[in-house]
């Protein structure tokens, strides 16, 4: 039997933006914010990414393809915006961010 989960709507969010990037972008980022020398020193080595990328996978897409917390909100008809932050400054991607929440949220 699978697990299911139930939307508590006191608490659900109105909307979620799920950032997205390829797995060699996200280990670049890594290696760009931890010197070299320190890498080796933690579970931030390329075997231990590729390990918690494989494991992340595994747990939040099904075969279907489709995350799951991206399933479970469209379920729920919470809309989801995806982000490829691909390429982006952190800048740019706050701005995007922010220019869809006051799209779906306009200020008074």
């Amino acid at each position: 039997m699978q697990d299911q989960f139930v939307l508590e709507s006191d608490i659900a969010p109105d909307m979620m933006i799920q950032l997205e990037a390829s797995d060699d972008y996200l280990k670049t980022k890594v290696k760009t914010y931890i010197p070299e020398t320190e890498i080796h020193q933690t579970h931030y080595t390329e075997e231990g990414m590729n390990r918690r990328l494989h494991n992340y996978k595994k747990a939040n897409i099904p075969e279907a393809g489709n995350p799951v917390l991206e399933t479970f909100f469209n379920e729920n008809h919470i809309p989801v915006e995806r982000l490829n932050i691909e390429g982006q400054s952190e800048e740019q991607i706050l701005e995007t961010i922010q220019e869809y929440i006051l799209a779906v949220h306009p200020l008074l």
